[in-house]
């Protein structure tokens, strides 16, 4: 994947493999990335957005780059460029690995726990990054071993 992704401008192709996990599945159904544009400025995702979803899209422009920036722990998009179009379904129509991965369910006590610990941060946004980095490690308790 990653030298078709290069020659589309996406040095990081995780971005591409790992959509509906960064987006969310119902926004990852209407959208697509389709370059990464580093010249010139802000570095600005082109996106392929579904017909009659643009303007949704571009009200939430400003959640989507804070998502895929957060997710990637690095200021990876400033600004979205949108294209509207027909979105092609993905290969073998099943959930990216990721998404498969994002949906298993932590044991509520774990949960808990999880929220009181976060909740003694004093700083909403490392509250919010640490919670989803203790969420992915309950959901996906062997990766770490």
């Amino acid at each position: 994947m990653a030298k078709p992704a290069a020659k589309r401008g996406f040095r990081e192709a995780r971005l591409l493999a790992e959509w509906p996990a960064v987006v969310g599945e119902e926004l990852a159904q209407r959208t697509r990335p389709e370059r990464l544009d580093r010249r010139g400025g802000a570095p600005t995702l082109r996106l392929l957005v579904a017909p009659g979803w643009a303007t949704e899209v571009q009200h939430m422009a400003p959640q989507i780059t804070q998502r895929i920036n957060q997710y990637f722990g690095q200021a990876m998009v400033e600004r979205l460029a949108l294209r509207q179009g027909p979105i092609p379904a993905r290969r073998g129509g099943k959930p990216a690995p990721a998404v498969r991965q994002a949906q298993a369910v932590a044991a509520p006590e774990s949960l808990a726990r999880l929220e009181a610990e976060c909740a003694r941060v004093s700083d909403p946004e490392l509250a919010a990054i640490l919670r989803r980095l203790g969420e992915t490690v309950m959901r996906n308790p062997k990766r770490g071993s």
